[in-house]
């Protein structure tokens, strides 16, 4: 792990140090539950007089081994495995010998097999200045040829771990989402309003996808509905009993994890955040509202998942935002007789 020199630097957090080939890391000390992150490890050899911060922001050209473990299914879980090997992986397609090499325009890697006979791992060796390029490189390559690959076999497969082998640096960078913790619950989780009951079902559908978009179009969802129709009606039903409704701050909340691109828009109104972010510049591309003759998002490749992961978070939490300001404004419509009946699902 790396050690006291340039632990901020780059956004890296120092976590630790262990000497055992596993670390307890409190989830406290992670972010956001279910947001993508990166955990790098250093190792701390003999002899070794380059600092931290030389070793993790190298930027010469240079080899890295990436792999990715691939699985039937998303795996959760409270544990970060990064020393995989191909008896840890799964997948519906079936390898007749140990290996295959597979050479595409953008690069050439190599599948292997578990016990079973299962392909479950990918391999790249490639050349890159930095963690994020050799990540690129190899994405770019294998996902492709898996999307062709689960359209022949027409099977569902999942890349659930990734590790970037940095080896002259002896730095490895794992690529993981965050756990979630436990959470307790009590007879609150029974108010439910009516009219919310698709915004928890996409809630609950989003943060559940494995794919960064669907998971977007799914909060994105629920922004909508509630300027376009929840708050309206909740709004004309306060109106006609003639009672003052609550004034809703929909404003987009602070998080410490928040990109910088996102910042600007902290404390500022969802709704502009809506119409002038969210929009034009991620709903309409990721539904393929293109103009003509543009192609349409290629959903797999890793440049257009890096961008709408960084937008995620600020979804999510905006998303919880406006339902949270409307179950409030929905029990003070209860507590002062207003007829709801009139508002639906």
């Amino acid at each position: 792990m790396p050690n006291d020199q340039g632990r901020k630097q780059g956004g890296v957090k120092f976590l630790g140090t262990t000497s055992a080939p596993f670390i307890n890391i409190n989830l406290s000390k992670l972010g956001y539950p279910g947001s993508k992150s990166e955990l790098h490890v250093l190792a701390q050899a003999p002899g070794e007089h380059r600092t931290d911060s030389e070793r993790l922001y190298d930027t010469s050209k240079r080899q890295f081994v990436v792999s990715a473990r691939l699985s039937k299914a998303p795996i959760g879980g409270d544990t970060i495995k990064g020393d995989f090997t191909e008896q840890d992986g799964n997948s519906y397609f079936l390898l007749a010998h140990q290996a295959m090499r597979v050479a595409l325009a953008e690069g050439a890697f190599e599948i292997r097999k578990n016990a079973k006979g299962e392909v479950s791992i990918a391999t790249m060796i490639c050349i890159a200045s930095t963690v994020g390029e050799a990540r690129s490189i190899f994405l770019k390559a294998t996902t492709q040829f898996l999307d062709h690959v689960a359209y022949i076999a027409t099977c569902p497969v999942y890349i659930v771990s990734l590790r970037i082998e940095d080896v002259i640096n002896m730095h490895v960078a794992i690529e993981f989402f965050q756990p979630y913790g436990s959470s307790l619950i009590n007879e609150t989780a029974s108010f439910l309003p009516l009219p919310l009951k698709p915004a928890y079902a996409l809630y609950r559908e989003g943060i559940s996808s494995n794919s960064e978009l669907y998971k977007f179009l799914c909060l994105y969802k629920i922004l909508d509905r509630y300027f376009s129709k929840l708050k309206p009606a909740l709004y004309k039903a306060f109106l006609r009993a003639g009672a003052d409704s609550p004034k809703a701050k929909d404003l987009v909340p602070e998080h410490q994890e928040l990109p910088q691109s996102v910042r600007p828009y902290v404390g500022k109104s969802i709704k502009s955040f809506m119409d002038e972010i969210l929009t034009p510049k991620f709903r309409d591309v990721v539904a393929h509202f293109q103009k003509e003759g543009e192609s349409p998002l290629v959903t797999s490749d890793p440049d257009n998942l890096a961008r709408y992961e960084e937008i995620l978070l600020s979804s999510e939490l905006c998303a919880r935002t406006v339902i949270k300001n409307y179950e409030e404004a929905f029990r003070v419509a209860q507590a002062k007789g207003v007829d709801l009946t009139s508002l639906t699902a």
